[in-house]
């Protein structure tokens, strides 16, 4: 069981210093008032079934599991679910991960980074390349830009 503690930025543009590039493919199977349901593919190689917790704080619980790739390439040929299609860089600055997503399909033009923290209350020093805070505005949860994209705003 992992606990998830996290902030979201708009970011300016992306980051020179990227580490690593990961195309993600994400799945919404479930949703409902306590936890989402997600299947996310990397790279066309690997799958990860996980369940977060939904609350309003900044903590969540959060499982995953990896299951076959032909049994997600299979149940995303049967369902018709929201998804969400995104380039992850990472990236450190001060030996903190960041994650900057940048979304595509249509959510395209949207960049947010993430950054997962120890506690709720570790600072942190923002990059230069951030814009401003969204972690409470739920219009950015990937969830919501799965039903309302962004290109629709």
């Amino acid at each position: 069981m992992n606990i998830e503690i996290e902030r979201k930025f708009l970011v300016k543009k992306i980051p020179s210093d990227i580490e690593q590039t990961i195309y993600i493919q994400q799945y919404y199977l479930s949703n409902n008032k306590n936890m989402v349901q997600r299947l996310r593919i990397f790279n066309k190689k690997e799958a990860i079934m996980s369940f977060k917790q939904k609350t309003s704080n900044l903590a969540k619980y959060e499982f995953e599991y990896k299951i076959p790739l032909e049994d997600a390439n299979k149940m995303i040929e049967i369902i018709n679910v929201p998804f969400i299609i995104k380039k992850r860089h990472i990236i450190y600055v001060d030996s903190i991960k960041w994650e900057v997503d940048e979304f595509l399909g249509q959510n395209l033009g949207l960049i947010i980074a993430e950054v997962e923290l120890k506690h709720e209350k570790q600072m942190i020093n923002s990059p230069n390349w951030i814009d401003s805070e969204v972690t409470d505005n739920s219009s950015y949860y990937n969830y919501n830009l799965a039903l309302k994209p962004y290109i629709l705003w």
